[in-house]
């Protein structure tokens, strides 16, 4: 039913909230009226997800296939303007047009239930902004990975033309496979009509505008680096470089104001990332970097991507053909060497060596290191001696640290032990592991890979993620070269997000402790890279 204005008797749509003639708030029932119903036919709205001065956005289930969606509707009291109608037919032809896998993508564009809508693909995940309201910030090297694939996506668009201007962690999104894609692409150009202004559209948005829109001037793609340098500056400094009690404050430091750099605000940054955000943040767009392709290639050029690029972690495109190598980013498998934790903490070493070695140069390794082996005891025997006595050099000095809060121990074959310095649940991590090791007996059985496969005792560390990449947190000996320790017991390092542990994470590390040590480490990397799909297509989840 219409709404009728009591200020100005004007009628509006069922869902107004204000009066889209005078201004006027409305007694409406609001976006939430419409779940239930079908749209275009076919997309039931199960589930309002978003809500802002420009659209309301519902998960949508096509009622025949069951594929889920993104339905973006404009609100009736904007919908009612030609030159916003219009500009909302542009916008979804551009989006058309972008095709690329960190990019949401345009699924039709029509009008029903009186409603201008966008049919989207559905990115299951957290929104950045919802990760820094969790966590307060993340780690350097987690901004990087993130920011490549922005970068990527923001390439691509700006070389069909589309600026997207409204770049903010709110419009990046994080899947569970940690994938990133970025939305919103072209919807943020109708902000520039200053009759939407007064709707409030531009709440929460003001701190990422660049100084030519804040200027109202014409931008062009060097604006969405601006803004995704101010949202790398609050990813990793836990606020952004301006604020201020009014808009007009804000816009104004964005005109004329140098924050702090992240290094001085206390972030934990490379001086060259450090560099990268700054110049990120120019006030003259000819004074960033000229475009998404320069500022990836300065980014690529960090320790933290060095890092990155060590975990092999796959770029959207890579996750979406099944190609790429899939290192798990923050996990350390210390298996008998300790080579290059080191450089940069979270460089997986695999078993026999580090993996600058052939499996003979490992097995030259060992031999020098004869108490690694006994001709008289078996190696899981000598294995678990050690395990009852040492404690590998990293776990060492973080203990001294840290109060582990769980220390769970198996001492039935396979050995095992699970420290965490928050409580977790100790049982379904130990249970994950058992259950991998038959998994891992089918993966080498579906590889034609002969052999058994022994498992040796193995402790699990779970850690808060932010530790990964602190080198002070790891102890004196994080760049020592200490390949010539004693060979302690396995220890697998495992990230922590609050109380829930990475579960890719510890499958690619269980993978890689429990591959037989004839194999080279080019090929127990890649069992490990394929584990964690194999277990998924064999329904352990």
């Amino acid at each position: 039913m219409p709404i009728f204005c009591p200020n100005c008797g004007k009628e509006n749509q069922d869902a107004a909230k204000v009066c889209f003639s005078c201004g006027t708030p409305l007694a409406g029932e609001g976006p939430e009226s419409l779940l239930g119903r079908v749209a275009f036919g076919a997309y039931e709205l199960v589930e309002l997800i978003g809500e802002g001065g420009m659209a309301a956005v519902y998960k949508g289930r096509h009622q025949l296939t069951g594929q889920v969606v993104a339905v973006k509707m404009l609100p009736p009291e904007l919908a009612v303007y030609p030159e916003v109608r219009a500009r909302f037919v542009d916008e979804a032809r551009t989006l058309a047009r972008l095709e690329h896998p960190n990019i949401v993508h345009l699924i039709t564009f029509a009008e029903d239930l009186g409603r201008m809508s966008l049919v989207m693909q559905y990115a299951e995940g957290q929104t950045l902004e919802d990760i820094l309201d969790e966590s307060g910030r993340i780690t350097a090297v987690e901004l990087v990975r993130i920011t490549r694939e922005v970068l990527a996506a923001l390439e691509h668009a700006h070389s069909q033309g589309v600026v997207h201007r409204d770049i903010k962690p709110s419009n990046i999104i994080v899947r569970p496979d940690r994938s990133v894609k970025v939305t919103d692409f072209g919807i943020a150009k109708i902000t520039r009509d200053t009759k939407l202004t007064q709707t409030g559209q531009t709440m929460g948005t003001v701190r990422y505008m660049s100084p030519e829109q804040v200027q109202g001037s014409d931008v062009d793609g060097r604006s969405d680096l601006y803004s995704l340098a101010v949202s790398m500056y609050e990813a990793v400094v836990g606020h952004t470089p301006f604020d201020g009690e009014t808009h007009f404050a804000i816009m104004s430091q964005h005109l004329s104001a140098t924050p702090k750099s992240p290094l001085e605000a206390g972030a934990r940054v490379s001086e060259a990332l450090n560099a990268v955000i700054m110049k990120g943040l120019s006030k003259k767009p000819e004074d960033r970097y000229a475009d998404a392709k320069e500022m990836a290639r300065a980014l690529e050029r960090c320790p933290e991507a060095k890092t990155t690029r060590d975990a092999s972690r796959l770029t959207g495109a890579q996750r979406a053909s099944g190609t790429g190598s899939r290192k798990k980013l923050w996990v350390v498998v210390a298996v008998g060497v300790l080579a290059a934790v080191l450089a940069a903490v979270g460089v997986f070493l695999l078993p026999g060596g580090d993996h600058s070695e052939s499996g003979s140069q490992a097995a030259g390794h060992q031999a020098k290191h004869p108490a690694a082996r006994s001709t008289t005891k078996t190696a899981v025997q000598v294995e678990l001696e050690r395990w009852k006595t040492q404690m590998h050099p990293k776990l060492q000095a973080i203990s001294k640290k840290v109060s582990w809060v769980v220390q769970a121990e198996r001492n039935e074959t396979p050995y095992v032990r699970v420290w965490s310095d928050v409580k977790v649940d100790a049982d379904g991590v130990e249970k994950l592991y058992l259950s991998s090791i038959d998994r891992y007996r089918a993966l080498l059985g579906a590889e034609r890979i002969s052999g058994s496969v022994e498992p040796r005792p193995l402790v699990i560390v779970l850690l808060d993620s932010k530790n990964f990449v602190d080198k002070a947190f790891w102890g004196p000996q994080a760049d020592a070269d200490v390949r010539y320790y004693p060979l302690p017991v396995a220890t697998l390092f495992i990230p922590l997000t609050g109380s829930t542990f990475d579960r890719s994470a510890l499958l690619f590390g269980v993978a890689s402790h429990l591959c037989p040590a004839r194999l080279p480490a080019s090929k127990c990397q890649s069992l490990a890279n394929r584990f964690e799909t194999f277990v998924q297509q064999r329904g352990n989840r």
